[in-house]
């Protein structure tokens, strides 16, 4: 289950024409998706393999568990680049669900969720990201289950250029396991939705 259903998200866009009476046009206006949606995926990173060889090792994520997703949000945000909301705490965010990987995937790795604006510096409940799994070699399980966690607050650095959570972003989150070390480092960027064209008849 994720924050919100996907074929329900609010989408916003504004656009200021003149239109003659009795003239058919067409209008094309850009939406932006209220929401940020987060993609969450898991690598294991063997230092002991080359370049050229693939790794065995792997990470079978059991549970996901996320706390402090805002669930409210303004109609409209003047700006692409810096958190404005302010229903990002109190009780305007969710308690701890969690995502669980799909019935007969061998192998879990990769989940998504949304959230509406997230603040950055001011966030009293930062998300909170809690990953249980196993690591394995092959096909045998190494060691006892292993529990991550991360507080997923973005701040403008590197491939990031958002100062907390923004709307209509696609965060693609990756923590990746040293082999070595069982340390899980997160990192993440900001990638492209796919644009898809509706004709509206009004």
């Amino acid at each position: 289950g994720n924050t919100f259903d996907a074929s329900h998200l609010i989408k916003f866009g504004e656009k200021t024409i003149n239109i003659e009476r009795g003239k058919s046009v067409e209008i094309p206006i850009e939406l932006t998706q209220l929401a940020a949606r987060i993609d969450l995926s898991f690598d294991v990173k063997d230092s002991s393999v080359g370049s050229d060889e693939t790794s065995l090792w792997s990470f079978d994520v059991s549970e996901v568990q996320i706390a402090n997703v805002a669930r409210k949000s303004y109609a409209f945000m003047s700006t692409e680049e810096t958190a404005v909301n302010t229903f990002d705490n109190g009780d305007f965010v969710t308690g701890q669900f969690s995502l669980w990987k799909t019935d007969g995937e061998e192998k879990a790795v990769k989940f998504c969720f949304y959230t509406y604006e997230k603040n950055f510096e001011s966030q009293d409940k930062p998300i909170t990201i809690t990953v249980n799994g196993d690591l394995y070699l092959g096909e045998e399980k190494q060691g006892a289950s292993r529990e991550y966690t991360l507080s997923f607050n973005p701040k403008k650095e590197g491939q990031c250029t958002t100062n907390g959570i923004v709307h209509g972003n696609l965060y693609e989150l990756v923590g990746t396991i040293d082999a070595k070390t069982r340390l899980m480092e997160f990192a993440w960027t900001l990638s492209d939705w796919k644009v898809r064209e509706r004709n509206v008849t009004v």
